[in-house]
Protein backbone atom coordinates (compact mmCIF):
# COMPACT_ATOMS: atom_id res chain seq x y z
CA UNK A 1 0.00 0.00 0.00
CA UNK A 2 0.97 3.58 -0.76
CA UNK A 3 -0.39 7.19 -0.31
CA UNK A 4 1.16 9.56 -2.23
CA UNK A 5 0.65 13.27 -3.17
CA UNK A 6 0.97 14.77 -6.28
CA UNK A 7 1.01 18.91 -7.38
CA UNK A 8 1.32 20.76 -10.56
CA UNK A 9 -1.52 18.41 -12.81
CA UNK A 10 0.49 15.50 -12.34
CA UNK A 11 4.14 15.90 -10.49
CA UNK A 12 5.25 13.73 -7.34
CA UNK A 13 5.68 16.00 -4.24
CA UNK A 14 8.47 14.63 -2.32
CA UNK A 15 8.10 12.41 0.80
CA UNK A 16 10.86 15.68 2.30
CA UNK A 17 8.75 18.74 0.46
CA UNK A 18 6.03 20.96 1.59
CA UNK A 19 3.84 23.71 -0.49
CA UNK A 20 4.15 27.28 0.01
CA UNK A 21 1.33 29.84 -0.41
CA UNK A 22 2.27 32.97 -1.36
CA UNK A 23 1.03 36.72 -2.26
CA UNK A 24 0.80 37.76 -6.21
CA UNK A 25 4.56 38.66 -6.28
CA UNK A 26 5.90 34.94 -5.67
CA UNK A 27 7.87 33.44 -4.14
CA UNK A 28 8.53 34.56 -0.51
CA UNK A 29 6.21 37.53 -1.04
CA UNK A 30 3.23 37.60 2.29
CA UNK A 31 -0.30 36.99 1.68
CA UNK A 32 -2.11 40.31 3.74
CA UNK A 33 -4.04 40.04 6.38
CA UNK A 34 -7.88 39.03 5.26
CA UNK A 35 -6.00 38.45 1.67
CA UNK A 36 -5.56 34.41 -0.14
CA UNK A 37 -2.80 33.22 -1.59
CA UNK A 38 -1.99 34.24 -5.04
CA UNK A 39 0.80 31.86 -5.92
CA UNK A 40 1.54 28.46 -4.71
CA UNK A 41 5.19 26.65 -4.73
CA UNK A 42 6.60 23.25 -3.91
CA UNK A 43 8.95 23.91 -0.76
CA UNK A 44 11.35 22.43 1.37
CA UNK A 45 9.71 21.31 4.54
CA UNK A 46 10.40 24.73 6.39
CA UNK A 47 9.32 27.10 3.29
CA UNK A 48 12.59 28.52 2.75
CA UNK A 49 13.65 26.54 -0.63
CA UNK A 50 12.01 27.46 -3.48
CA UNK A 51 10.79 24.44 -5.62
CA UNK A 52 8.86 24.36 -9.04
CA UNK A 53 5.43 26.24 -9.04
CA UNK A 54 1.85 24.14 -9.01
CA UNK A 55 -1.80 25.26 -9.50
CA UNK A 56 -2.79 27.94 -7.49
CA UNK A 57 -6.53 28.11 -6.25
CA UNK A 58 -7.50 31.72 -4.69
CA UNK A 59 -10.38 32.04 -2.94
CA UNK A 60 -12.65 34.82 -3.44
CA UNK A 61 -15.94 33.46 -2.38
CA UNK A 62 -17.72 30.89 -0.18
CA UNK A 63 -18.23 29.24 -3.83
CA UNK A 64 -15.75 30.77 -5.73
CA UNK A 65 -12.22 30.51 -7.07
CA UNK A 66 -9.71 31.53 -9.50
CA UNK A 67 -6.71 29.64 -10.42
CA UNK A 68 -3.41 31.13 -10.87
CA UNK A 69 -3.41 34.98 -9.15
CA UNK A 70 -6.14 37.50 -11.31
CA UNK A 71 -9.08 36.83 -12.98
CA UNK A 72 -12.88 37.20 -12.38
CA UNK A 73 -12.75 33.56 -11.61
CA UNK A 74 -15.00 30.54 -11.71
CA UNK A 75 -17.12 28.29 -9.40
CA UNK A 76 -15.81 25.66 -7.07
CA UNK A 77 -18.06 23.00 -8.71
CA UNK A 78 -16.24 23.94 -12.28
CA UNK A 79 -12.91 23.65 -11.08
CA UNK A 80 -10.89 20.65 -13.46
CA UNK A 81 -9.50 17.65 -11.48
CA UNK A 82 -6.58 18.84 -13.20
CA UNK A 83 -6.01 22.01 -11.70
CA UNK A 84 -6.55 21.25 -8.45
CA UNK A 85 -3.91 22.30 -5.42
CA UNK A 86 -3.54 18.62 -4.78
CA UNK A 87 -3.83 15.16 -5.91
CA UNK A 88 -3.84 12.13 -2.88
CA UNK A 89 -3.04 8.83 -4.82
CA UNK A 90 -3.82 5.64 -2.78
CA UNK A 91 -1.99 2.59 -4.56
CA UNK A 92 -2.37 -1.03 -3.62
CA UNK A 93 -1.86 -4.56 -5.28
CA UNK A 94 -4.44 -5.83 -5.57
CA UNK A 95 -8.04 -4.04 -6.89
CA UNK A 96 -10.09 -2.63 -3.27
CA UNK A 97 -12.67 0.05 -2.31
CA UNK A 98 -12.05 2.83 0.20
CA UNK A 99 -14.60 4.34 2.35
CA UNK A 100 -14.61 6.81 5.26
CA UNK A 101 -11.24 9.20 3.68
CA UNK A 102 -10.61 12.19 5.68
CA UNK A 103 -8.36 15.18 4.91
CA UNK A 104 -7.09 17.11 8.21
CA UNK A 105 -5.18 20.74 8.58
CA UNK A 106 -3.67 20.69 11.75
CA UNK A 107 -0.38 22.29 13.65
CA UNK A 108 1.95 19.91 12.92
CA UNK A 109 2.83 18.61 15.82
CA UNK A 110 2.80 15.19 17.02
CA UNK A 111 2.90 13.25 20.61
CA UNK A 112 4.72 10.12 20.47
CA UNK A 113 5.10 10.19 16.86
CA UNK A 114 1.56 10.21 16.51
CA UNK A 115 -0.19 13.36 14.31
CA UNK A 116 -2.00 15.79 16.62
CA UNK A 117 -4.88 15.74 13.88
CA UNK A 118 -7.16 17.54 16.48
CA UNK A 119 -4.82 20.66 16.78
CA UNK A 120 -6.30 23.76 15.22
CA UNK A 121 -3.34 25.41 12.80
CA UNK A 122 -2.07 28.57 14.62
CA UNK A 123 -2.45 31.81 12.77
CA UNK A 124 -4.37 31.47 9.80
CA UNK A 125 -7.37 30.27 8.28
CA UNK A 126 -6.73 27.14 5.53
CA UNK A 127 -9.94 26.39 3.38
CA UNK A 128 -10.34 23.27 1.55
CA UNK A 129 -12.49 21.51 -1.34
CA UNK A 130 -13.02 18.36 -3.07
CA UNK A 131 -12.68 18.57 -6.59
CA UNK A 132 -14.68 16.35 -8.79
CA UNK A 133 -14.57 17.71 -12.21
CA UNK A 134 -13.26 15.04 -15.13
CA UNK A 135 -13.02 17.96 -18.02
CA UNK A 136 -10.61 20.13 -18.93
CA UNK A 137 -12.92 22.89 -19.78
CA UNK A 138 -14.00 24.83 -16.60
CA UNK A 139 -17.50 26.04 -17.80
CA UNK A 140 -19.37 22.73 -16.80
CA UNK A 141 -20.35 21.89 -13.22
CA UNK A 142 -18.59 18.60 -11.93
CA UNK A 143 -19.71 16.97 -8.81
CA UNK A 144 -17.54 18.03 -6.21
CA UNK A 145 -17.85 20.34 -3.54
CA UNK A 146 -19.55 23.65 -4.10
CA UNK A 147 -18.60 25.65 -1.02
CA UNK A 148 -15.14 25.92 0.59
CA UNK A 149 -14.59 24.77 3.90
CA UNK A 150 -12.84 25.68 7.13
CA UNK A 151 -10.74 22.58 7.65
CA UNK A 152 -8.48 23.23 11.24
CA UNK A 153 -8.00 20.47 13.48
CA UNK A 154 -11.15 18.18 14.25
CA UNK A 155 -13.43 19.69 11.28
CA UNK A 156 -11.78 18.10 8.48
CA UNK A 157 -13.11 17.43 4.77
CA UNK A 158 -14.94 14.64 4.16
CA UNK A 159 -14.04 12.84 1.01
CA UNK A 160 -16.14 10.93 -1.52
CA UNK A 161 -15.54 6.77 -1.30
CA UNK A 162 -13.81 4.51 -3.90
CA UNK A 163 -12.86 7.40 -6.20
CA UNK A 164 -11.06 5.09 -8.78
CA UNK A 165 -8.06 5.54 -10.84
CA UNK A 166 -8.09 9.45 -12.10
CA UNK A 167 -11.20 9.59 -9.68
CA UNK A 168 -13.59 8.25 -12.58
CA UNK A 169 -15.58 6.04 -9.91
CA UNK A 170 -17.43 4.07 -12.86
CA UNK A 171 -19.28 2.02 -10.41
CA UNK A 172 -20.32 4.61 -7.84
CA UNK A 173 -18.97 3.72 -4.24
CA UNK A 174 -18.35 0.63 -5.10
CA UNK A 175 -15.50 0.95 -7.23
CA UNK A 176 -12.91 -1.44 -6.84
CA UNK A 177 -9.37 -0.64 -8.23
CA UNK A 178 -5.75 -0.32 -7.68
CA UNK A 179 -5.56 3.00 -7.35
CA UNK A 180 -8.04 5.62 -6.08
CA UNK A 181 -7.19 9.52 -6.43
CA UNK A 182 -9.38 12.62 -4.87
CA UNK A 183 -8.46 15.72 -5.74
CA UNK A 184 -8.55 18.91 -3.51
CA UNK A 185 -8.14 22.88 -3.70
CA UNK A 186 -6.41 24.65 -0.87
CA UNK A 187 -6.53 28.01 -0.10
CA UNK A 188 -4.73 29.98 3.22
CA UNK A 189 -5.21 33.09 4.81
CA UNK A 190 -3.31 34.54 7.77
CA UNK A 191 -5.28 35.79 10.32
CA UNK A 192 -1.72 36.86 11.84
CA UNK A 193 1.56 38.39 11.04
CA UNK A 194 4.20 36.15 10.48
CA UNK A 195 5.07 33.29 8.66
CA UNK A 196 2.80 29.78 9.67
CA UNK A 197 3.25 26.35 9.26
CA UNK A 198 0.53 23.94 9.37
CA UNK A 199 0.53 20.26 8.42
CA UNK A 200 -1.98 17.89 6.25
CA UNK A 201 -3.07 14.62 7.37
CA UNK A 202 -5.47 12.44 5.13
CA UNK A 203 -7.03 8.87 6.21
CA UNK A 204 -8.64 5.88 4.49
CA UNK A 205 -10.19 2.92 4.83
CA UNK A 206 -10.10 0.03 2.08
CA UNK A 207 -11.56 -3.51 1.96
Amino acid sequence: MSISVYVGEDQLLPSSSGLGFYGNDGFGAPILIGAYNGRTFVTDQNGIIEGFECNNNKKISTTGVINGQTGLGIQLISLPNNLATINIRFEYLSEVRTLTSKFYIFDGTTTSGTPNINNDPSGLVCYCAETRHQSVIQNPDGLGDADWVDVHGSTFLELISSPGTSGLRPNGSLTFDTRHDWFIALSATPNTFGNKQFSMYFETEFL
